[in-house]
């Protein structure tokens, strides 16, 4: 199966953090992938990914109709996890496009009316995020961040995953910060980790400086060849500005694998 061949293949140029290990990695992966099914999750049965990660609980799928996003929560006891998943773009979704091209820059503002840690507030000046990627987080960001907090609460052992393919990775970051906001203690806390695929730039340089400030665990994995976490451009565009990405790079080298088969395969 490509999706395990790919996983395999990743080229790390410094030891991982203990929980992106390459069988973690490809556990997210799934995960990721899991989110693209347009089967119910409700009983974890929707085929190969499933199966991988059998044992997982199915919590809430979210959605949200105006830009055509949706995603999952779900608890991975045997691991300790609680699950996150963004689901990234479908190539014929023309609101997807509509999410992805709407790359002018918008101020990031943290949540207003929310006591959070200091170091949310003063960095923010100057901070720009992606202005499509920002408006389709912050419709979705009702329908999860409570629910998150919630299973915190009542598994406060556990770690909490953002994962995201594509697009759905860009989310993922929006969502982390989001929770940091409104739970403090996990700014900069390893039970708190970011794991994308595919993931475009989100922001402008002081993004990026801000979410590696604040968000300790993050692992970004490209494919040779993907174009997509090259957009939008690190150079200067006029009403664009410019992008930067986050986060340590982990790169899979295999050029001659379709750079989204490890997350399409299995469901196409």
């Amino acid at each position: 199966m490509k999706q395990q061949n790919i996983i395999s293949s990743i080229l790390i140029e410094a030891p991982p953090i203990h929980i992106f290990t390459v069988s973690n990695l490809r556990r997210f992966a799934y995960y990721a992938a899991a989110s693209y099914c347009n089967l119910s999750l409700n009983n974890w049965d929707c085929g190969e990914v499933c199966k991988a990660t059998e044992g997982t609980q199915f919590v809430k799928m979210f959605n949200d109709d105006e830009f055509n996003t949706k995603g999952y929560i779900a608890l991975d006891k045997q691991n300790k996890l609680i699950i996150v998943a963004y689901r990234g773009t479908i190539p014929g979704s023309i609101k997807n496009w509509h999410a992805d091209l709407a790359a002018y820059q918008d101020s990031y503002n943290p949540v207003r009316g929310v006591k959070v840690h200091h170091g949310f507030y003063k960095p923010v000046r100057g901070v720009k995020v992606h202005h499509g990627f920002y408006k389709t987080f912050k419709r979705l960001q009702p329908k999860i961040t409570d629910v998150v907090i919630r299973l915190h609460q009542n598994n406060p052992n556990f770690r909490i995953g953002l994962i995201g393919h594509s697009l759905g990775g860009a989310l993922a970051a929006l969502s982390a910060l989001d929770l940091m906001q409104k739970v403090p203690h996990l700014v900069n806390n390893d039970a708190l980790f970011l794991s994308t695929f595919g993931q475009p730039r989100v922001g402008n340089s002081n993004f990026a400086e801000y979410v590696d400030n604040n968000l300790k665990l993050i692992a970004r994995t490209i494919v040779h060849g993907d174009p997509v976490p090259r957009l939008p451009s690190s150079n200067p565009i006029p009403y664009f500005g410019s992008y930067k990405h986050f986060g340590e790079e982990l790169y899979i080298n295999n050029p001659n694998e379709d750079p989204n088969s490890f997350i399409y395969e299995s469901l196409f």
